[in-house]
């Protein structure tokens, strides 16, 4: 045993010692206190860990060549279990997306198959507009339009929507590019073989007019960044007539606000005769409108209460949430 106070064990003494074969521990007591009590000596050296170290032991190197083995062993094991984890969930990600392009490849044929009024009813839906309501920036003309062999409004409208509608991110660039869409017109529509180098030129035609209106900008080859992402739509001057004239007569309530509290709810059943379940008041506190119409709603509202939708316009105006337009006087 050495104990250091001073001096410690040096290169020297240490080589001896290991030349002996001895096994030789030191004890740094050198921040220790020089009045420092017998006992106090006594529990560093017998008790403590701290401030010993081997300066030789025999068995030393093979001890550690030992734990090395087992230490990158056990690293084996793990690394080996982690890419079996690994290979496993890339073997569900390639079943995974299998399954998905199976799926897309279904859709595309059903709707590369489907009539052109189809199409074009589709792509409508999606947009949530009329035909008559088509914008404009969708029905651009471009070169060699015709070797998709659909009127272009409706396959520039698909386009946009699969691509650039509702596409911009909060963080980095929104890309599309002409490879990736002409490959997914060639899916989706009929294009004769001969023609399919002429359908990257118009759908090219067709970014570069999209550009010129500020909904994108070249970005590099055949790469455009998304900058706008919305379409400038306008409901049908004839279905805001319709509304119009409903409202004129008084034929449906509007929306008059979206929150009321359980005392309400409790008043207007009493007045309007309707059975109120106690499960279905959480539901009719608070109205998530979103897309909802008033109709629509009324009528979501008379299936869970079990009642006419007549009936339940009445108690929906009773309890706030719609409002009665009195017919205008001509």
């Amino acid at each position: 045993m050495e104990v250091a106070v001073t001096h410690f064990c040096d290169a020297q003494k240490q080589a001896k010692l290991k030349l002996l074969g001895f096994p030789a521990l030191e004890i740094d007591l050198s921040n220790v206190a020089r009045d420092i009590r017998v006992a106090e000596v006594r529990r560093l050296v017998l008790e403590e860990t701290e401030g010993k170290r081997w300066i030789f032991y025999p068995g030393e190197a093979e001890a550690r060549a030992t734990l090395e083995v087992r230490r990158s062993h056990e690293e084996s094991l793990r690394v080996a279990a982690l890419e079996r984890e690994r290979e496993a969930e890339r073997v569900r990600d390639r079943a995974r997306a299998a399954v998905y392009e199976n799926k897309v490849a279904l859709a595309n044929r059903r709707f590369l198959e489907s009539r052109e009024i189809t199409k074009e009813n589709y792509v409508a839906s999606k947009f949530g507009i009329s035909q008559r309501d088509w914008p404009p920036l969708l029905d651009a003309s471009v070169r060699d339009e015709r070797s998709i062999e659909t009127p272009r409004r409706i396959w520039q409208a698909d386009v946009y929507r699969k691509f650039i509608h509702g596409k911009l991110v909060s963080r980095g660039i929104a890309l599309v590019s002409v490879a990736k869409v002409a490959d997914g017109l060639t899916r989706r529509y009929p294009i004769a073989p001969a023609s399919f180098s002429m359908v990257p030129i118009s759908v090219w035609v067709f970014f570069c007019s999209l550009e010129r209106q500020g909904y994108l900008q070249q970005h590099g080859g055949q790469e455009f960044a998304v900058l706008k992402d919305t379409l400038p739509v306008k409901k049908s001057p004839r279905v805001q007539a319709r509304r119009g004239q409903r409202l004129q007569r008084g034929s449906a309530p509007v929306w008059a606000r979206d929150m009321v509290d359980a005392s309400q709810i409790w008043s207007a059943a009493k007045r309007t005769g309707i059975h109120i379940p106690p499960a279905a008041i959480s539901g009719l506190l608070h109205v998530g409108r979103g897309n909802l119409t008033e109709e629509r709603y009324a009528r979501n509202v008379a299936a869970t209460l079990n009642v006419s939708v007549q009936s339940a316009r009445e108690f929906l105006c009773a309890v706030g949430f719609f409002a009665k337009v009195e017919p205008t006087r001509v």
